[in-house]
């Protein structure tokens, strides 16, 4: 390897390694967000349609894929209608933040918005669905 690709590859891990503490940070901020949105889900919600939300986010490369399926699920399912808007708008907030992050760390990179963006969602619903399981199970008990 010559200079030039050491130096790029360099540069390239330590925005990825800025991402990650950005994405960290932001995580831990989502964590009340999200506690709130699960005290908000009726009881009737199954646990499979949140596996399903918390499945569609991992897998997926695109922020409007996990916006999709909630407005999918929202017209589809009564039990999805308030806190369901709710979830909408803090996606909204993580696809805006991600943004912002982006521009603060590289400029240059075009994809890293969507990354960012992406990652944050991912993030706000691991929490959501972890608090979500947390209050079914004191509910049981």
């Amino acid at each position: 390897m010559n200079d030039a690709t050491i130096m790029k590859c360099r540069e390239t891990t330590l925005k990825r390694l800025k991402l990650q503490r950005e994405i960290a940070k932001q995580s831990e901020k989502y964590y009340q967000t999200a506690e709130e949105l699960a005290l908000q889900i009726p009881a009737a919600l199954k646990t499979s349609q949140i596996r399903n939300l918390e499945n569609v986010a991992h897998t997926t490369g695109k922020v409007s894929d996990i916006l999709d399926l909630v407005k999918k699920q929202i017209g589809r399912d009564k039990g999805w209608s308030g806190w369901g808007e709710e979830l909408l708008n803090s996606l909204g907030a993580c696809r805006a933040e991600g943004r912002r992050i982006a521009e603060r760390i590289a400029r240059d990179e075009e994809d890293l918005p969507r990354q960012a963006s992406l990652m944050l969602c991912r993030e706000l619903i691991k929490h959501l669905a972890a608090h979500f399981l947390y209050q079914r199970k004191k509910e049981d008990e």
